[in-house]
């Protein structure tokens, strides 16, 4: 009996012993996305912005991000200075196509240290981060070369939709924190696409300005 109530009283310590909470800051997100232009008949790259509340950014954040749902507004009366909700629209091409981007968590101890400790990040930095993009979902689309509406229309838009794709991902890499020197992005899903699994070289976005008070 001794023995099972010091089993559960220190089940219950665990319990007892309060936690201290990992503070949250707000996190505005960037995020590149390829979103179809019916009228240029292109997929272009546009961008969205996530309100986050996280402990710390981690990197390929944004990465990660490229193949989620992307709020945009499908508005048609321009006479009128309101948005209802029910004009909010997902319009990531990638995400409506069913593409989906898996990045490779990397912990802060696996983290490359840079000589000169200034900066932001702290001088931390990622030599490479591996990344990868499924288009399975396209895959599943194919159909017969004597299908010629599916050549000549959809196949052409979906080449398009994975070189936008690809592109948004190099693009998210280049706002990571802490920075990306290089991204190595696997395609997967299809044979047609395989062209695109490479090591990438991620230039660093511009700094956004930002306007203190």
């Amino acid at each position: 009996m001794n023995r099972r109530f010091a089993a559960l009283m220190l089940v219950f310590a665990g319990f007892a012993i309060p936690r201290p909470a990992i503070a949250q800051h707000h996190y505005l997100c960037q995020v590149a996305q390829p979103m179809v232009s019916r009228d240029e008949h292109c997929v272009r790259v546009e961008y969205v912005t996530y309100s986050l509340s996280i402990a710390a950014p981690t990197p390929g954040l944004e990465v990660r991000f490229t193949c989620y749902p992307g709020p945009g507004v499908s508005h048609q009366d321009l006479s009128r200075d309101t948005i209802d909700f029910s004009e909010i629209a997902n319009l990531n091409a990638a995400n409506l196509g069913g593409l989906t981007v898996n990045v490779e968590k990397r912990r802060r101890g696996s983290w490359n240290a840079s000589p000169d400790p200034s900066g932001d990040d702290g001088g931390f930095y990622l030599d490479k981060l591996n990344a990868v993009l499924d288009v399975s979902a396209l895959q599943s689309r194919t159909r017969p070369p004597s299908d010629t509406v599916y050549s000549h229309r959809d196949l052409p838009r979906y080449d398009a939709l994975v070189a936008a794709t690809v592109e948004c991902m190099i693009d998210n890499a280049s706002r990571s924190m802490p920075p990306i020197r290089n991204l190595k992005i696997d395609v997967v899903g299809s044979d047609r696409y395989r062209k695109y699994s490479k090591l990438y070289r991620v230039k660093p976005a511009a700094e956004r300005k930002r306007f203190n008070y």
